[in-house]
């Protein structure tokens, strides 16, 4: 019986417990994205070369963001 309302307990303090809101997108996500696109736009192609210097340009253009955020 003692496990039982502990059960009962538990599981209403469960449920009263608040719900997570999603976080809104922030300037450091959207630096991000534009990072990316900007890159994807400078470097297209898909021959090895050219992927690994879209991956440079991804670092780079990163830690510019996070240097700046």
């Amino acid at each position: 019986m003692k496990r039982l309302i502990t059960t009962a307990v538990f599981a209403a303090v469960v449920a009263l417990l608040p719900n997570p809101v999603p976080a809104e997108a922030t300037a450091a996500q959207s630096c991000l994205l534009e990072s990316v696109e900007s890159c994807d736009g400078d470097f297209p192609g898909s021959d090895p070369y050219t992927a690994a210097v879209r991956g440079w340009c991804y670092m780079i253009r990163i830690a510019i963001c996070e240097a700046f955020d």
